[in-house]
């Protein structure tokens, strides 16, 4: 069995993906559902005023009492899939959105299936100092859910949200594109610039870390 000191994939070498990894992650969205304090950070990155656009931005809770809504008015007879961010940029973040999913009841909304993405904003946190490397980034994203996984814990909310959580997935703006090519790029804790990976590197961290999760679970089963 595999203890919470087990961390993230994150070789020393870029290896070479295998045929088809690039199925685990889901067409790239321009949509994002931005909160809380996430929100404030990456509005001053950006400059934005917060005081203006703050009532543009829905929060988690209103949100879901609108979707809890549309969902009783067509009777689960629809099937949605809210697209929920974790940033990687605190180790606290999927504790506090499996707490929040977890008051919000939304395991018993009917049709609903929760996805769960990493948004490429590895270059804020880097800029605002909040982690030293992609790696670090991984680590705050990934660690919770070997943690979770390893534990078996029952009464542990990040342990109860994973059994609900049916995508997991990175997102950008669509229209950029960037290398496919990672051969020569260093290893995630050695990415400590504040240029964002290409693409395809995350893919790869997301299919590595989702490949060896999926291995725990068995392995606990």
């Amino acid at each position: 069995m595999m203890t919470s000191a087990s961390e993230p994939e994150l070789p020393r070498r870029t290896a070479t993906p295998g045929e088809g990894w690039i199925q685990t992650s889901l067409e790239r969205r321009k949509s994002k559902c931005v909160c809380g304090e996430d929100f404030e950070a990456l509005a001053k990155e950006h400059g934005v005023d917060t005081t203006r656009n703050r009532k543009s931005i829905l929060s988690r809770a209103t949100y879901l009492q609108g979707l809890a809504r549309l969902q009783a008015e067509a009777r689960g007879h629809k099937l949605v899939e809210p697209r929920f961010s974790v940033y990687g940029r605190k180790r606290d973040e999927w504790a506090r959105f499996a707490a929040w999913a977890r008051r919000w009841k939304v395991d018993e909304m009917p049709g609903v299936l929760v996805a769960v993405q990493l948004p490429r904003v590895y270059p804020i946190w880097r800029r605002m100092g909040a982690v030293a490397s992609f790696g670090d980034m991984l680590r705050n994203f990934w660690q919770p859910l070997f943690d979770a996984a390893a534990s078996r814990d029952a009464d542990d909310a990040v342990y109860w949200i994973l059994d609900k959580v049916r995508v997991l997935d990175t997102v950008d703006d669509e229209s950029i594109e960037d290398a496919a090519d990672l051969s020569g790029l260093p290893a995630a804790d050695d990415w400590t610039s504040d240029k964002n990976p290409p693409y395809a590197y995350y893919l790869y961290y997301m299919h590595e870390n989702l490949a060896r999760l999926n291995a725990v679970f068995r392995q606990n089963t």
